[in-house]
């Protein structure tokens, strides 16, 4: 394994420093060589990853992640790499006729960089090279450049505030610690020091309870897992058409919470997770108030859904939502799930990841910033213990 793991790490680093010298090429015009050669010598290297590739690998990522040595290079950074060059290549194109079409086909390019389905771990600092390029070359809309300019502000601001609302009413004890291992670990606990935290809790029939003031993360940081950690109870869920408006008015809460908290100095990438069950919820205050607030640069809001039935419930949490810039609303199937698991037996080599692990890994991805820090190509990892 440890012999395996060294030469993957060679023929890595041979890739790599093959694609730098392609790039390097095409953004000195060639030095001394055309743009056909050039071109065939970015075909090859596409045909060599392209192979590299999709032989069958036996190395612990996690491992050689943490050794001393040359950096792995991942197949995905080679993949994402090899594509900007492609990209690079139809920017810096060396004909004069159709340069339109030529940095039409850059740009498209340094897109799919990031968006090749072949790709499941972007690389920041190169992503933030491909977005920058794209603005540089493209001529599309100003609409179509909307999705881009959002990505790139994750470089530019540096703090996170995030209210989460998780409603108690959860009669399955695994579903609740399913949802509160998220918010524990993949939200609290990500965030950095300065980030703003804040918690509510509701309970059907029962006003909500703010159980964290939004504050920084760092301010008495072991009490907040504690409590964090005691909200794994749940509580029966009350049948019957009653409407409640407890979501509304966390909702404004955590809004105007928000809003108070902001100043020009810190610009901060602001969230609103609301984690709801099939209780009936009057919506009317919180649209009326996005409505009216809108022009003031409010909140993203997510509506994360737990086994909810009611289709027209679904429709105007989604409607909710998609007020917000960014906002979105996703249903939770744990029942379906379930099904799956028992009955749909995977095949040999294949893995099944759950809808609700992809679900929340894209809520996750929506509320990260970027870091674009460069690693160095050679690392070493001390061990103190």
């Amino acid at each position: 394994m440890k012999n395996g793991l060294q030469q993957r790490n060679l023929i890595d680093m041979l890739l790599y420093i093959r694609l730098i010298i392609v790039e390097l090429q095409i953004l000195t015009q060639g030095h001394g060589k055309s743009a056909t050669d050039v071109k065939k010598s970015l075909q090859k290297l596409t045909n060599d990853i392209i192979h590299y590739v999709r032989t069958p690998r036996q190395v612990l990522l996690e491992q050689a992640s943490n050794s001393k040595g040359i950096r792995l290079f991942t197949p995905d950074f080679l993949i994402q790499t090899l594509i900007y060059n492609a990209g690079l290549f139809q920017e810096h194109h060396w004909v004069s006729f159709d340069s339109l079409m030529l940095e039409n086909k850059a740009a498209y390019y340094y897109q799919l960089s990031y968006t090749c389905p072949l790709i499941k771990h972007v690389e920041h600092s190169r992503l933030k090279r491909a977005l920058q390029s794209i603005f540089r070359v493209s001529k599309q809309p100003e609409r179509q450049l909307n999705f881009a300019k959002r990505l790139y502000s994750k470089y530019q601001i540096q703090l996170r505030c995030i209210q989460v609302i998780m409603e108690q009413c959860n009669e399955d004890s695994w579903v609740q610690e399913v949802l509160l291992t998220f918010v524990k670990d993949t939200i609290f606990e990500k965030m950095r020091d300065r980030d703003q935290f804040g918690f509510i809790a509701m309970r059907q029939g029962k006003k909500p309870f703010t159980a964290l003031h939004l504050e920084a993360k760092y301010l008495n940081i072991k009490i907040k897992r504690k409590i964090l950690s005691d909200f794994s109870f749940t509580s029966r869920v009350q049948q019957g058409e009653k409407v409640c408006s407890d979501l509304c008015q966390s909702l404004i809460s955590c809004f105007e919470q928000m809003g108070l908290n902001s100043t020009e100095e810190q610009r901060y990438c602001r969230w609103v997770i609301a984690i709801v069950g099939g209780q009936k919820q009057s919506l009317k205050a919180i649209k009326s108030y996005i409505m009216r607030q809108r022009h003031q640069g409010l909140s993203n809001l997510i509506i994360i859904g737990v086994n909810i039935k009611n289709e027209a419930l679904c429709n105007r949490y989604d409607a909710v939502c998609n007020l917000t810039t960014e906002g979105y609303f996703i249903n939770l199937d744990f029942d379906q799930e379930r099904e799956d698991y028992f009955f749909n037996t995977p095949g040999k080599g294949e893995t099944h990841t759950p809808q609700y692990v992809q679900a929340l890994q894209q809520v996750e991805a929506s509320i990260s910033l970027f870091d674009s820090k460069t690693l160095p190509l050679i690392t070493e990892h001390i061990d103190f213990n």
